[in-house]
């Protein structure tokens, strides 16, 4: 039974390198986004972080960037699961 890609005219390559597109777009575009939403938002959370008096934002941009490095690697797990 052929797929609706293969009634299309795609062979099986062409088939292979779109699913892969499609997944790339929707696991990593949210990253990307949330990735420039915390550069945005940085400097809020500096300013909150500075009225309760945690001035170290050099502790908080480490932190910060380590839960997003190892929400990364979480996610680049996942996608090479589903490819």
């Amino acid at each position: 039974m052929k797929t609706t890609n293969e009634k299309v005219g795609l062979d099986q390559k062409q088939i292979k390198q779109t699913i892969h597109k499609q997944i790339l777009t929707v696991c990593f575009l949210p990253v990307i986004f949330a990735f420039l939403h915390l550069v945005f938002a940085y400097h809020m959370l500096s300013l909150v972080l500075e009225v309760i008096e945690v001035v170290d934002a050099t502790m908080m941009l480490t932190i910060t960037l380590s839960i997003c490095s190892i929400d990364r690697f979480r996610q680049r797990k996942n996608v090479k699961f589903l490819i």
